[in-house]
């Protein structure tokens, strides 16, 4: 009699507890079974956005590569290919855009931790980029104008045509010439001065101030005593610098919504990956103190 009574109160004793851990998460946890909807399908839509556009980044890319027929050998030469940055960018953003769609449409820890860290390390980079573009501006002017010096000595090289479309529509549309000058010029095998051809002592017709295209106006342009009224003589990187320097305003507001757009994204993924291990472990402990429950009963 008194066995069965302390069982029975034993039992009682569990029913309690099981009804009180219920109770206690119902309070202090997430409701119900899932975590927050509003958290879960913020951070899929998008993510899904960013993930068209990386598909299409990439499908560019590939698109560009396929028609080349190309084989990338030469890293430096990948660098200043248009085709192999948009295959890697587009190839970056997929990855990660994949692993936070999946991870927040399955709930899934792992791919939510995954997309968290590539987030934040994004966003660390993007800072100390920031900084060092701020405090070593004139290092990062010369290295740029290093790079868009080497673009122009690969001008007209027939594995770099897409190289080529990219310099002479910058060139067009920044109405610019050269890097600093339309003189960096004389650095391509094509129009230096001592080259055999009509096109010696010139630059690309997309350096002319024409609207038609004539693909000979810049012929022998540096021997033109009227070369400053047919092609612009000033530098795309100058051109560039002084674009950014009178739309900094635009520019930082820009940059502050992307990277509040990433702090957005890193706190929706923890906080959705915390509701999800809050709700695994509650539902663990029900379980287990259920199931003692029965077995005492």
């Amino acid at each position: 009699m008194c066995f069965k009574l302390q069982h029975h109160t034993g039992s009682l004793n569990q029913s309690v507890m099981a009804r009180t851990l219920r109770g206690y998460y119902k309070w202090s946890e997430p409701e119900g079974n899932d975590p927050s909807k509003c958290a879960k399908y913020t951070l899929f839509f998008m993510n899904t956005l960013f993930w068209l556009v990386s598909v299409l980044i990439l499908a560019i890319g590939i698109y560009i590569l396929t028609e080349k027929k190309t084989v990338y050998t030469q890293l430096s030469d990948a660098t200043l290919d248009p085709a192999a940055l948009f295959v890697c960018f587009g190839a970056i953003l997929f990855l990660i855009t994949f692993c936070g769609c999946i991870g927040a449409l399955r709930e899934n820890v792992c791919f939510l931790t995954i997309y968290a860290v590539a987030i934040g390390l994004i966003f660390a980079i993007e800072i100390a980029a920031g900084v060092l573009a701020f405090t070593m501006q004139a290092k990062l002017e010369e290295a740029v104008d290093n790079k868009l010096k080497q673009a122009i000595l690969k001008y007209r090289e027939s594995k770099f045509q897409d190289l080529q479309l990219l310099i002479d529509t910058a060139q067009k549309e920044l109405k610019c010439c050269g890097s600093r000058s339309y003189k960096d010029w004389r650095l391509n095998l094509y129009f230096n001065c001592s080259a055999p051809s009509p096109e010696a002592c010139g630059v690309p017709f997309s350096c002319c101030r024409t609207d038609t295209i004539n693909r000979q106006c810049g012929f022998e342009i540096e021997t033109n005593p009227d070369k400053f009224t047919v092609i612009y003589t000033n530098g795309c990187l100058n051109v560039a610098k002084q674009w950014l320097l009178s739309n900094l305003l635009g520019v930082g507001i820009a940059s502050l919504v992307i990277l509040i757009l990433q702090i957005v994204a890193i706190c929706l993924a923890t906080g959705l990956k915390s509701d999800i291990k809050v709700l695994q472990k509650r539902n663990k402990r029900i379980a287990k103190a259920e199931a003692q429950d029965q077995r005492r009963i």
